[in-house]
């Protein structure tokens, strides 16, 4: 049960990693005025955290 709440908190890690990068995307496509530098570079680290902990999660299975 334990690893069944660290990977959903992965998956949750890595889908707001996953929405920044898409933000940012999205702003440099339609050229909104958004700081998206900062965006871009925590949901990369969020992306990776949330990776991490799946992997950690799937290897205790």
């Amino acid at each position: 049960m334990f690893n069944n709440k660290k990977k959903a908190a992965g998956i949750i890690i890595f889908v707001i990693g996953f929405v920044m990068i898409l933000t940012s995307a999205l702003n440099y496509i339609f050229k909104w005025e958004m700081a998206t530098t900062p965006y871009t570079a925590i949901g990369i680290i969020n992306i990776a955290i949330g990776t991490g902990i799946i992997k950690k999660a799937n290897q205790g299975e």
